[in-house]
């Protein structure tokens, strides 16, 4: 078994932050240390500034400059709530900000680095501060490959998910584009089965739009996407390089990939990484948008929680776990209770540099089949919040009792075809008063414990939904919903309102406020009673004003009175009126 792994002990961490701190551009500055020749940028663009700050890595040092070192080893991430004063900071050669929160800083020596670092810690303007730490991807061997396909999948791992059953509903409805960043070692964009769903990316390493993957995994990641969507032409690939071709790249180099696929329009980012525990991930990620960030499980068969491994343990990122193919756990893959769900990843034939293909084992072969799913929900729903897509994920998948393997459960288009039954219905109300208006409770349709979402997954429409009596809400599903659902709810007549008038002769005229009609109804029921007795009389009437006779002189009378309407052989009675106390009969 060959397992794909890339482990980068903080790469996740600036890739969170610059995510958060992307999108909040204001107007903010550096200061400049004691080096007059050090310069301070602001960047308003991300785009921008993810560029530039790349370019910090390539400064030359030239003998008669002050510029002496470009290494990693002598460069800070730094987020911070204001600006970073770098005064007393020895050393500094350039400092790149994107005018908010984030800056990336290069000293001359990372001797200068360390006590900048100390000195920014002790500042309480900044959250945290970071060296720009260098990681490598594992290799990875090709366990074989051809050059002619004979299948229409080019991997079991494609119609595990039910991937067929989705495309071939899809692909009928009107829709917009949706485009996924693959952040990784980059792709080979001119592949045959690659070419025509590829968009613009760019490299980070070299600083260009070359994203030539002379790696391979990102070129197999990219395949697994584009196998799982095949057919759908508009959902398209944002090739980003941030790893060289030896595997190797910088924290800072993910994340400004990251970054750009988000700034570059990508509703899903897909970033099969790993590494340990980073502020600057739980900021960044905490604050993507609606941009969902699909992440790797990891390979180490151990617990997420437990070793803080990131940014899989991040709660708002999707963490996708490995299966073998018979649905079986992978051996390797890590597991814990932030894990959201479980997809292909052991021996997934997929895409490979040089027009090739190649089998590929590990959780980085299972983040690209949640990627494209998301990216296929997207496309039909629009661009969805996070907690929507999260919501369509958990109908998307099974139910199992080991949530520490499995997640949510393991991904599977198929189950989002469902029939709706009445038992999956709730309105909003099951009683409502007449308003003279149409009464519209709305529903609340749950299944596998998601919720359908109105106009896409169903219609609902109204009848006699004016009237007091029975009104129907029909639910027909639509989409990838069936079933046609019929739920009543009452409509019942107005409260009325009353005033008493004591009249010669031992009368007492009742005057109800409106007519009938305008409480819903056809008749009042007045019921009225003499002050200390217990026995009630009754009177039906239509009209508003009703004197009642042959009262008792002296005496006062209790009255109350309530509207109602027959409907089909059946009363509906409104709430009697406010109990009124009239004067002593004369």
């Amino acid at each position: 078994m060959i397992r794909r792994k890339i482990f980068t002990a903080g790469v996740t961490a600036l890739f969170t932050v610059l995510l958060a701190t992307a999108a909040v551009i204001c107007a903010g500055s550096v200061w400049a240390a004691d080096d007059s020749e050090a310069k301070v940028k602001t960047e308003e663009d991300v785009i921008s500034f993810c560029k530039e700050a790349s370019e910090l890595k390539e400064i030359a040092i030239d003998e008669d400059g002050k510029k002496t070192s470009s290494s990693s080893s002598a460069r800070l991430l730094i987020v911070s709530r204001g600006e970073v004063d770098f005064s007393g900071c020895e050393g500094l050669v350039e400092a790149v900000s994107n005018g908010g929160s984030l800056c990336v800083a290069q000293f001359d020596s990372p001797e200068n680095a360390e006590k900048a670092a100390g000195q920014l810690k002790d500042d309480d303007s900044v959250e945290s501060v970071e060296f720009d730490k260098r990681v490598k991807c594992a290799e990875t061997e090709n366990m074989s490959s051809v050059q002619e396909l004979t299948f229409s999948h080019l991997s079991w791992g494609a119609r595990k998910i039910g991937a067929d059953s989705y495309v071939e509903f899809i692909d009928s409805i009107p829709h917009g584009r949706v485009e996924v960043a693959v952040v990784d070692t980059g792709v080979q964009t001119d592949h045959p089965f690659l070419q025509s769903r590829m968009l613009t990316g760019y490299n980070f390493i070299d600083q260009n739009t070359d994203v030539t993957d002379e790696s391979g995994h990102g070129t197999h990641v990219a395949g697994i996407i584009i196998d799982c969507t095949q057919w759908l032409d508009n959902i398209r690939i944002i090739p980003v390089k941030s790893l060289d071709k030896t595997g190797f790249g910088y924290y800072s180099d993910i994340a400004y990939g990251i970054m750009y696929g988000i700034q570059s329009g990508a509703e899903v980012v897909n970033a099969s990484i790993g590494g340990e525990h980073s502020n600057f991930y739980e900021e960044a990620i905490a604050a993507s948008g609606n941009t969902s960030v699909v992440v790797s499980a990891g390979n180490e068969n151990c617990s997420i929680d437990e070793n803080d491994v990131c940014p899989a343990h991040i709660k708002k990122a999707v963490t996708v776990a490995a299966i073998n193919s018979d649905g079986t756990r992978a051996e390797y893959s890590n597991y814990g209770k932030t894990l959201d769900l479980a997809a292909p990843g052991t021996d997934i034939y997929s895409t490979s540099p040089g027009d090739s293909y190649r089998y590929e084992s590990g959780t980085s072969m299972a983040a690209p089949h949640a990627s494209a799913c998301i990216a296929m929900m997207k496309l039909y729903y629009g661009n969805i919040s996070v907690e929507k897509t999260d919501n369509l994920i958990t109908r998307a998948t099974t139910r199992g009792k080991e949530k520490l393997y499995y997640g949510k459960g393991v991904l599977n288009m198929k189950l989002l075809f469902k029939k709706i039954k009445a038992s999956n219905v709730k309105l909003s109300y099951n009683k409502c008063v007449y308003s003279g208006k149409k009464k519209t409770p709305s529903a609340k349709i749950t299944i596998n414990s998601g919720r359908l979402f109105k106009t896409k997954d169903y219609r609902i429409r109204y009848v006699n939904n004016k009237r007091v009596g029975v009104a129907k809400a029909v639910i027909t599903g639509r989409g990838t919903y069936s079933g046609k659902v019929i739920k009543r709810f009452r409509i019942y007549p107005k409260r009325a309102s009353v005033r008493l008038y004591v009249k010669k002769g031992h009368k007492l005229k009742v005057r109800i406020k409106k007519r009938a009609s305008v409480y819903g109804a056809k008749y009042f029921e007045i019921r009225y009673k003499q002050k200390g007795s217990s026995k009630w009389r009754k009177k039906i009437t239509s009209k508003r004003t009703v004197i009642l006779k042959s009262l008792k002189k002296g005496k006062k009378y209790y009255v109350k009175v309530r509207a109602y309407k027959k409907v089909n052989g059946k009363r509906y009675y409104g709430k009697w009126s406010i109990w009124k106390t009239s004067k002593k009969i004369k």
